[in-house]
C-alpha cells in the first residue's frame, strides 16, 4: 500500500476536427471553446482520465480514473480493495482539454474534497474551524495563463464561470459558509480567502444563514460589487453560469454581471463602480460547503443557444 499508480493523462490540448467537435446530432461542442473543463463527467467524450482519488487503504493510496471507470460498477471498487469508500478523496481534478498547468489539486490529503462514489459527485467538506476542502492550480505556468485570459476589465477579459452543483443539503448544517467563494478566480498572493481577495467568482451571500448565490468582483482598487439570486437549491444539481463582462461604451467602465440557472437569468446587474485592474492568478474550487459534478470557465461570452447546450449536456449526468 502508499505506491502511487499512475495512468498518464493527456496532457495535450486535443486537436479539434469536425468529427471530434461535433456530438451526435451534428451540434458542435461549445466544451471545446473553453478555457478548462473539471468533472468526473468525461464532457469531451474522449475517454481520457478526469480525476485523480485518494485512499490510504486501497490497493495503492492513490489512483487516475476514467470517467467511464468511476461508473462502472467495478473498477473503483476493485481499487478500494475493501477500504472505507467514505474516506476517498479527490487528490486531482485534471483540465479535460489537455493543459496540465490548469489541473486542480492540493497537496493535503486532508484539505481534498471527499469523492462521494453513490452519485459520483465531489463533497466539499469542513476541513477544520471554519477551513474547507479545496483545489486548485498549483503549476508555476498557470498564473500567467489566468492573468492573461481573465485578469483586468476590459472587452477582451470576458468571463464566464460555470459550475454544476448543489446546497450540501437542506439542514442548517447543509449551508454553505456565509461570505465565501463556490468557484473563483482570484489573486496569486493574498493570505485571505478569495472573497476578500481580488476575485471574480460564483459566490454565496455575506450575511446569516445565507445560502443565496450569485456572482461577485473585488478590482484592485477594493471596489466589491455583487449580485445573488435567493436560493441555492439541495435538491438537485443545476447549472449556475456567471457573466463579468465590460460593456464597450467609450470613456465609462461599464461592467455587465448576469447570473443564469440553468437556462434562467436570475441576476442581470450592471456596474460602473468597477475599475479597469483585477489582479487574477489562480483557479480554485471548493472552499465552501457543497456538492458538484462539473466546472469549467470560459474566456467569452456564451449566446443563449450555447448556454443552452452547455446545460443540456451537464444536466444529462445530474
Amino acid at each position: 500500500m502508499g505506491e502511487v499508480s499512475e495512468k498518464s493523462p493527456i496532457n495535450v490540448k486535443p486537436a479539434v476536427t469536425k468529427a471530434s467537435a461535433k456530438r451526435v446530432g451534428g451540434f458542435p461542442s461549445i466544451f471545446y471553446q473553453a478555457f478548462a473543463v473539471y468533472g468526473l463527467v468525461d464532457y469531451l467524450d474522449n475517454g481520457n482520465v478526469v480525476a485523480r482519488l485518494y485512499n490510504a487503504d486501497a490497493s495503492t493510496s492513490e489512483r487516475n480514473f476514467t470517467a467511464a471507470e468511476l461508473t462502472d460498477g467495478s473498477t473503483y471498487t476493485t481499487w478500494l480493495d475493501g477500504a472505507n469508500t467514505a474516506v476517498t478523496r479527490v487528490a486531482k481534478l485534471y483540465n479535460q482539454l489537455g493543459d496540465s498547468d490548469l489541473d486542480l489539486s492540493h497537496p493535503s490529503a486532508s484539505s481534498r474534497p471527499n469523492y462521494e462514489a453513490s452519485e459520483n459527485t465531489l463533497r466539499f467538506d469542513q476541513a477544520g474551524y471554519f477551513a474547507y476542502t479545496n483545489l486548485y492550480t498549483l503549476s508555476s505556468d498557470s498564473g500567467d495563463r489566468v492573468s492573461a485570459a481573465f485578469g483586468g476589465n476590459s472587452t477582451s477579459n470576458d468571463t464566464t464561470i460555470v459550475l454544476g452543483a448543489r446546497k450540501k443539503d437542506s439542514s442548517l448544517y447543509g449551508l454553505p459558509a456565509s461570505g465565501r467563494t463556490l468557484f473563483a478566480l482570484r489573486d496569486g498572493f493574498s493570505p485571505t480567502y478569495a472573497y476578500n481577495a481580488y476575485h471574480k467568482a460564483l459566490s454565496i451571500k455575506q450575511a446569516s444563514y445565507s445560502d443565496d448565490i450569485g456572482i461577485t468582483v473585488r478590482d484592485d482598487d477594493g471596489e466589491f460589487v455583487t449580485a445573488f439570486h435567493d436560493v441555492f437549491d439541495h435538491s438537485t444539481l443545476k447549472t449556475y453560469i456567471g457573466e463579468v463582462f465590460r460593456q464597450p461604451v467609450p470613456g465609462v467602465t461599464s461592467t455587465d454581471m448576469n447570473l443564469f440557472v440553468n437556462t434562467t437569468q436570475e441576476v442581470d446587474t450592471n456596474t460602473t463602480d468597477l475599475g479597469n485592474d483585477i489582479d487574477l492568478a489562480t483557479i480554485l474550487l471548493g472552499d465552501n460547503r457543497y456538492v458538484m459534478k462539473g466546472a469549467m470557465l470560459f474566456n467569452k461570452i456564451l449566446t443563449s443557444d450555447e448556454k443552452s447546450e452547455l446545460h443540456n449536456r451537464m444536466a444529462e449526468d445530474y
